[in-house]
């Protein structure tokens, strides 16, 4: 799955172009708000951003950069829980649960199954939800809003023989004792998120 922190949004100026109502946010590099120089519609170099959507006084061109989803999976054994071991940016050599984006036209819960089944060549059967949590994604230069829903499912340990780590997603599945979760190694804020909540559920 994942997701990455990003900077800080910045604070917007009062003052805009002549002929603009939009107040326009000073952005960093790679932020949502860098992506576009010029309209993607005409090409006028006066396309804004407010700190959600970009709008061009030329041609009225809007567009939003809406939030994406992603679901994970809090999968349990006795007291352990599974990880993965990032094989890829984001987070690379970080710790990950078990899941991914959301695709077009797809529920969170057949996401979450699609995903366990490329990342871990099994499903659970049963899911149950536990809790979503906003997080932030870096990938190639570009930060994505996300919001991440998290559920819970257990594997017997029959099933555990049948799990078969997808190379290209981790380097290695590691089951860590719920108890011992090493923190700081948890590559996105809203897996430490989840965790917490359902350790309070314990």
């Amino acid at each position: 799955m994942e997701k990455e922190s990003f900077s800080e949004a910045q604070d917007l100026q009062n003052g805009s172009p002549a002929g603009s109502e939009l107040a326009v946010e000073t952005v960093k590099p790679g932020a949502p708000g860098g992506l576009f120089r010029f309209c993607p519609s005409c090409g006028s170099p006066s396309i804004l951003w407010d700190g959600r959507f970009w709008h061009c006084d030329a041609c009225g061109f809007e567009y939003f950069h809406n939030v994406a989803a992603a679901a994970g999976l809090i999968l349990k054994s006795g007291g352990s829980c599974l990880f993965l071991r990032r094989a890829k940016e984001p987070r690379l050599g970080c710790l990950a649960l078990p899941g991914g984006f959301v695709d077009p036209d797809e529920s969170a819960e057949a996401a979450l199954l699609r995903e366990c089944q490329e990342e871990l060549g099994w499903a659970p059967k049963d899911i149950c939800f536990l809790a979503s949590y906003p997080n932030r994604y870096s990938f190639k230069g570009v930060e994505y809003w996300t919001c991440d829903l998290f559920f819970i499912a257990d594997i017997t340990k029959k099933e555990k023989g049948r799990l078969s780590p997808n190379h290209d997603e981790s380097t290695g599945l590691e089951w860590i004792e719920f108890t011992s979760i090493p923190w700081e190694s948890i590559a996105f804020e809203s897996t430490r998120q989840a965790l917490r909540q359902y350790l309070l559920q314990l």
